[in-house]
């Protein structure tokens, strides 16, 4: 364990990353972390949808550690009490795209290690999907969504609709994360629903909690579908699957 600063000078331990691949079973070696400081707002008034915050800067007042969930004192947020809608703004410039080995013919994947409980991701204004499940990985596919650089200067379309980019800010990722604590149909493992964590009930953990990167991929990859492994009789048995081009929901991928 390490000790480490939060933006508001308090002191909070967390395990220390060594800023390796987040995901070891499959490991690319053009990718980037998205992890560290990002814009961040509560909605407890639930307005970000009718207000399109994904489109707008202006809400996003707080800034937050990813991935660390706005109930640790290491995300420099800290607060336990319940704030069932968050919403976060990463930004992501061209040059460090191009720095992650992203060019021209390839795709760009955006992965969250988990994000409890549903979330929608939009990029550069574009909604490029959903997930449900607080303890499962995702990824997107999000080349398509990527708006041309010059859509995105500060002067542009994106700050008539009320947000401001500046101009290293070529790209921007914004994140709803929805999980009410009261609702005993969504697993919870053993997050509390009440105020103040007791017996066998932790904190809870609202919203990303886990590692968000990039990676660039070529047109046809492969996704790890399973891997098995007996220890004792030294066998390891992997299924892939090989995926062409931009995902889309209905494809059915090979499977080798």
């Amino acid at each position: 364990m390490t000790s480490m600063g939060t933006p508001q000078g308090r002191l909070a331990h967390a395990s220390l990353h060594d800023d390796g691949y987040p995901r070891p079973i499959l490991r690319r070696a053009d990718w980037m972390s998205l992890d560290g400081l990002a814009g961040f707002a509560y909605d407890d008034a639930n307005l970000g949808i009718a207000q399109q915050w994904w489109l707008d800067q202006e809400p996003f007042e707080r800034t937050i550690v990813l991935p660390f969930p706005p109930e640790s004192p290491a995300s420099g947020i800290g607060e336990d009490s319940v704030h069932p809608l968050v919403w976060y703004r990463i930004e992501v410039s061209d040059c460090q795209l191009a720095a992650c080995g992203h060019r021209p013919g390839r795709r760009l994947l955006l992965h969250f290690g988990a994000v409890d409980h549903r979330a929608t991701v939009w990029v550069d204004g574009v909604r490029v999907g959903d997930h449900e499940g607080g303890q499962s990985a995702f990824s997107f596919d999000i080349t398509d969504a990527l708006a041309p650089p010059s859509r995105e200067s500060s002067s542009g379309p994106a700050a008539s609709q009320g947000g401001s980019h500046p101009p290293a800010a070529s790209h921007v990722i914004v994140v709803r994360a929805f999980d009410d604590p009261y609702d005993r149909s969504q697993p919870r493992g053993k997050q509390t629903w009440r105020d103040q964590p007791e017996s066998i009930w932790y904190e809870r953990c609202t919203g990303i909690w886990r590692p968000v990167w990039l990676e660039s991929v070529p047109p046809a990859v492969c996704d790890p579908a399973r891997v098995d492994s007996e220890r004792p009789r030294g066998h390891r048995e992997s299924r892939y699957r090989a995926v062409r081009g931009p995902r889309t929901a209905g494809a059915r991928p090979c499977e080798d």
